[in-house]
């Protein structure tokens, strides 16, 4: 029942969604592009394009081949293009008229890794969204001492007796209410399902998984 569930789930989102890299998406740096390398990477996405539409298999083993060639035809070219690129700025930061190019150079590449790091948008403790990030950064030292300030405030009791007897099954409200309680933006489980697709859910699909969770029970 799981397993299907499971499957059916992640065929859809695959299909409308697509799947990513998990990679950190950062701009890519343009400064060296020539009208050589454009050219280069629209021959080979265009070739790209062409192998994943094919359907016939023969074909698209020729087209696979064709994507290949333009692949490294644009890495050379590429590869070309930035050498070419780096020892023009090489010979431009030697040129005593350019004594602080290189500081202007390191500080803009600074700035654009603080923008690539950027601490996302938090809330305060009143719920209120904080986008200034002097503000950001002051709430996580606010938030980390309380934390690391605290202890363990919670009381254990050695004195509640064992409990015999079946278990008893879980309720719709008890799955309405935790699905509602649920942080959106979290890592999934083993399950591989996000909350935000519960909380999609409607009556039937809460239904059917307080059902699951009852089997799981028993």
């Amino acid at each position: 029942m799981w397993k299907e569930f499971e499957r059916t789930c992640t065929t859809e989102a695959r299909s409308h969604l697509g799947t990513s890299k998990g990679k950190l998406k950062t701009e890519k740096e343009t400064w060296w592009w020539n009208s050589d390398v454009k050219e280069a990477i629209k021959k080979k996405k265009e070739a790209y394009k062409k192998w994943a539409k094919e359907t016939n298999e023969e074909l698209k083993e020729n087209l696979r081949w064709a994507y290949k060639i333009e692949k490294k035809i644009s890495k050379r070219i590429v590869a070309k293009a930035q050498d070419e690129a780096k020892e023009k700025l090489c010979d431009e930061l030697l040129k005593p008229e350019e004594p602080h190019k290189i500081f202007k150079i390191a500080a803009q590449r600074r700035e654009r890794a603080k923008a690539i790091r950027a601490p996302k948008y938090i809330e305060d403790e009143n719920g209120k969204l904080m986008t200034k990030e002097s503000d950001i950064c002051k709430r996580w030292k606010e938030y980390y001492e309380k934390l690391l300030n605290e202890g363990n405030l919670k009381k254990t009791s050695n004195n509640e007796k064992p409990r015999f007897g079946p278990i008893e099954a879980i309720t719709l409200e008890e799955v309405v209410t935790a699905v509602k309680t649920s942080k959106k933006g979290k890592a999934v489980g083993p399950d591989q399902i996000p909350s935000e697709f519960w909380k999609m859910c409607d009556e039937i699909g809460r239904i059917w998984l307080c059902e699951l969770l009852n089997k799981m029970l028993e």
